[in-house]
């Protein structure tokens, strides 16, 4: 008969000390995290601003989410987004950010971090929109940062990151954009970056970046992509011209060489195109007249050779066009006439012959004309007289010769100004645009008592310089009274010197009168503007946006 083995009290204490035993080696090999509470995402906040040498309301020791600026809180508690923008904070992110796993939008940017991107900050996996723009960030971007599944939105752009674009980041399949540009990153752009279907944007411009992969042709869903300024070589990829959603692309500044791709006519969306700046050869592809939507084509300092094509008058919504300092042969296109809504011409520095088409006078809406530097004769177009915005006028270094006098010419303040610059014969005997009648509104400060002194009218040569179309005034009552050498009718000096002051006072009354009269019709800037029939400051706008490169939005941003 077997014996039965049992279990005393004795044997039944030490088992369970051996499993705490383990239990205890277990827990200090792989530690339990305990999710954190809102009280340490509080400290967390509390640090955060030690570190950063800020001083925000509500950010005190034992308050609560609720009361802390620049922070939203859910129901429990728990800190959901932080609005830090543009706040002057200094210092480092610190590492314990890991613990605020609520957090779906962290916006630090415009401020001036500094040290490298936290290790933890991967934890944070319900984070939807990152920016960190706009910093000193240095080191490089983690590779963890591949972990961040949730988020849409991600910009490290404008720090000092190094390195290269980790592969990892292609796992980031929600993203949609994505800004790293302005860093000094180097290497090719990973292939795995072909996975990021939902991408709308990928700015990567101002960085080192050498190579761009096949699989960036996958990218379907792609409307903005910058890469100028980087050390791009070769061709441009056949692979970028299937991106048929594209809206803005940009490759200025590297050194991409060969031609520019026939197949670049498919993108038929684009809107922007920027390849200036490179070594790029060849002729300027017809297929370019099939980009209708396109806004601003921007070719300058190549290679480029040929001649402009006649198709380009199919773009018919083109504002800026920049072709110069290329290798241009042949004449300008009279149909050049045909866009309109151009307002930036530039063919400077290049080998164009012929003379200006004189259906060039139809493009009433330039601001900016520059041909400098070719072989162009003939005679500027006398309908550019009458260009209403024109700015700038470069006719330099060209036979091009001036529009014959026309005494009965009325052309803008604005384009005499570009004119006679070139032209000086052409403005001896143009006159200028009528003034507009004086504004019906009394002068906005007190009027004062004329001076009985006759004032000496400044001769030609001392008047001061005007840009302006002035208003004009009635003479000065010294210059329409007589002097008391002056008398007529027999009226003594001291009779004439009381109807004068009499007068005076009169007058006085009426503009105070006048000055009652008018108050309530007075609306904001309206009272005392002087109608001169230009308005000065939305040309100087115009003038402003037409000297730079149109780009899209940078971000879709929107205020909590």
């Amino acid at each position: 008969m077997g014996r039965r083995i049992g279990m005393g009290p004795d044997g039944a204490g030490n088992l369970w000390l051996g499993a705490l035993f383990v239990l205890t080696c277990l827990a200090a090999v792989f530690p339990v995290r305990c999710a954190p509470d809102a009280a340490s995402q509080m400290q967390f906040l509390l640090d955060f601003q030690q570190a950063s040498g800020g001083t925000f309301p509500g950010w005190v020791a034992g308050g609560n989410c609720s009361s802390a600026a620049n922070v939203t809180c859910d129901a429990r508690g728990m800190v959901t987004s932080m609005n830090l923008r543009a706040v002057g904070l200094t210092g480092s992110i610190p590492s314990t950010i890991s613990s605020m796993v609520s957090l779906t939008r962290l916006d630090l940017k415009w401020n001036k971090l500094r040290g490298s991107m936290p290790s933890g900050i991967d934890n944070l996996r319900n984070l939807c929109y990152l920016d960190l723009g706009y910093n000193a960030l240095t080191g490089s971007v983690p590779s963890t940062i591949g972990n961040m599944s949730s988020l849409t939105y991600l910009n490290l752009g404008y720090n000092n990151l190094t390195g290269s674009v980790p592969s990892t980041i292609g796992n980031m399949r929600s993203l949609s954009y994505l800004n790293l540009g302005w860093n000094t990153l180097t290497g090719s752009i990973p292939s795995t970056i072909g996975d990021m279907s939902s991408l709308t944007t990928l700015d990567l411009g101002s960085n080192f970046i050498s190579a761009i992969p096949e699989t960036l042709g996958g990218l379907l869903n792609l409307r903005n992509l910058y890469l100028n300024n980087n050390s791009l070589s070769g061709s441009i990829p056949d692979s970028i011209t299937t991106l048929v959603n594209l809206q803005a692309l940009d490759l200025n500044s590297n050194l991409l060489s060969h031609t520019i791709p026939g197949s670049i006519g498919s993108l038929t969306n684009l809107q922007s195109l920027s390849l200036h700046n490179n070594n790029l050869s060849g002729s300027i592809p017809d297929s370019i007249s099939e980009l209708v939507p396109l806004i601003s084509l921007w070719l300058y300092n190549n290679s480029l050779s040929g001649s402009i094509p006649d198709s380009i008058s199919k773009l018919v919504n083109l504002g800026w066009l920049l072709v110069g300092h290329n290798r241009l042969t042949g004449r300008i296109p009279p149909t050049i006439s045909s866009l309109t809504r151009l307002f930036f011409l530039n063919v400077s520095g290049n080998n164009l012959s012929g003379q200006l088409p004189t259906a060039m006078g139809s493009l009433t809406g330039l601001y900016l004309l520059d041909v400098s530097g070719n072989n162009l004769t003939g005679q500027l177009p006398p309908a550019m007289g009458s260009f209403f915005g024109l700015i700038l006028l470069n006719i330099s270094d060209t036979a091009i010769t001036c529009p014959r006098n026309n005494s009965s010419c009325v052309v803008p303040q604005t384009t005499l100004s570009a004119l006679c610059k070139n032209c000086p014969s052409f403005c001896s005997t143009c006159r200028k645009p009528p003034p507009a009648p004086p504004s019906p509104y009394p002068p906005p400060s007190s009027p004062s008592l004329p001076s009985p002194s006759i004032s000496t009218p400044l001769s030609p040569s001392q008047q001061p310089p005007s840009t302006t179309i002035s208003t004009p005034s009635p003479p000065p009552p010294s210059q329409t009274t007589m002097s008391s050498s002056q008398s007529e009718g027999g009226l003594s000096v001291g009779a004439i010197a009381g109807i004068a002051a009499a007068g005076g006072v009169a007058i006085l009354g009426l503009l105070l009168l006048g000055l009652m009269v008018f108050k309530r019709r007075r609306t904001k800037g309206a009272a005392t503007k002087r109608r001169t029939g230009v308005d000065v400051r939305g040309k100087d706008l115009a003038m402003e946006n037409a000297l730079q490169e149109p780009v899209l939005p940078e971000e879709p941003y929107t205020s909590e």
